[in-house]
This record gives C-alpha cells, structure tokens and sequence, in this order.
C-alpha cells in the first residue's frame, strides 16, 4: 500500500548466547507485539499495563506494572543488549524509559522525547510529533551503559525518518510547506548525509510524502494540488530514476 507509514541478562533463564543476539519486533498471529531474539521474548500484555520476560524454558516472569488509563499509554520501542526502551505517552506529551534487565531497574531517561525508530544501538527521535503531515525536528541518539546521547540532528523540518539497509533515509523540506521534498540518506549515526534527490509539486497547495524504503526503492506520494489525486511513485537507488508504481 503506498501510502502506509513505516513506525514498526541478569534474570535467570537470560543465557549469555541470548544477550549477545540482536533482538528484532515482530506480531504474532493473535497481533500481540513481541520483541525476541530467537530464545527469549519480551513483550506488554494487551493492555500495555505489565512488562514480562519469557525465557527459552517457557518461564514468564513479570518485569514490571504500569499506571494506564484511557490518556496513558506505554510501548516497547527497542531492545538492545540488556535494555527495553520505553516510551510513555500521556496525551500528546511522551517521555523515554528504560528497564535494565541486568540490574532490575527501571528510570526516566530523558523528557519529551518520542521514539519514531530504532536500529541497533541508535535511535531517531523528536520532541514532539503532530497529527498531521507537518515536519518536525528529527535526532539521532545512541544508546549507552548511562542512558542517550544525541549524535546528530536529522533536520528542523523531517518526515518519515527509517532505518532501512544500515542507513537512515528521511524527507526534509522548506520551513513553510511540504509541497518540495528533499530525500536523504545517511550512515545509521547520522554521518555523510547525501541529498538522493528533489521533487516538487505542481502547486504551493500540494505535498509529497516519503512512505517507505524497500527493494532498493525509496517509495513516496505526490499530490499536486490540495484536491488532485494522489499518485505513488519509487525512486530507484541504483539508475536513479523514477516511476510511478503501485497502490
């Protein structure tokens, strides 16, 4: 679907092979979402309420409740070595956590910080989000043994920032409007940003919006004006050309 947005040790039965292993989110087929490293899995009850832990012997232990109602919610954003991140969304206010499985602890790490993706070590995130197709400002941040740290900013005005192929590629564009994108990739820290390429749209009142990078296409939807139909194209990472493609 062309216009769909891309977002996806020390406890006992925790094996030294596991922490070693990268940990990868996947849904399960009841659609419960689950964080494993092919041994282990950690994952939030449907009600995002409890934190668990099941091990490669079939134990599931309770790593931590949570405070919930209908404004409050909680997600697993990473795993990465003996980590879950967390992010906390109270209305439209979020905040980072994270539970220490090596330690048993659990601690804010930084305010006003929203997660959009994870890969590795780094992660990218903003202060903030909107509703709509208004850019943002997008960071880089590293994970490490006492917390973040930021390495590099995306942009004051991004979209759709993804890890794909071991880089970050993301949409940039003016301060006023979103009718000329420009699309970047970048290494997974934030080093060498290359310009991929620029599309604008035929009017002010129209916008392009990157969706997806997959098959060695960057994905992206254009409308040309406010009312127009929305047409999908790829860009090609190898000739670098373009073409519509499908719905």
């Amino acid at each position: 679907m062309c216009f769909l947005f891309v977002l996806c040790a020390g406890i006992g039965g925790y094996t030294t092979s596991a922490q070693a292993a990268d940990y990868e989110c996947v849904v399960t087929k009841n659609q419960l979402v689950t964080w494993t490293d092919g041994t282990n899995r950690i994952y939030l009850n449907r009600t995002g309420n409890k934190l668990y832990l099941k091990d490669e012997t079939g134990t599931t232990r309770l790593l931590k409740k949570f405070k919930t109602d209908e404004d409050t919610f909680y997600d697993i954003v990473q795993v990465y070595e003996e980590k879950i991140y967390l992010k906390k969304t109270h209305i439209f206010t979020t905040h980072l956590y994270v539970y220490d499985l090596g330690t048993d602890t659990y601690k804010r790490l930084k305010k006003n910080c929203n997660v959009l993706n994870a890969s590795g070590k780094y992660m990218i995130a903003t202060t903030y989000q909107p509703s709509d197709l208004t850019p943002y400002p997008a960071y880089v941040y590293e994970c490490t043994q006492t917390g973040i740290e930021k390495v590099a900013t995306l942009g004051k005005h991004v979209s759709q920032p993804l890890f794909a192929d071991g880089k970050i590629y993301f949409a940039s564009y003016p301060k006023n409007g979103i009718n000329v994108m420009h699309v970047y990739r970048c290494e997974e820290n934030g080093d060498n940003p290359e310009l991929l390429f620029t599309r604008k749209a035929a009017h002010r009142s129209g916008y392009i919006v990157m969706t997806e990078v997959t098959d060695g296409k960057v994905l992206f939807a254009q409308n040309d004006d406010v009312d127009s139909e929305r047409v999908c194209y790829a860009y090609d990472l190898v000739t670098g050309k373009i073409t519509k493609s499908k719905e």
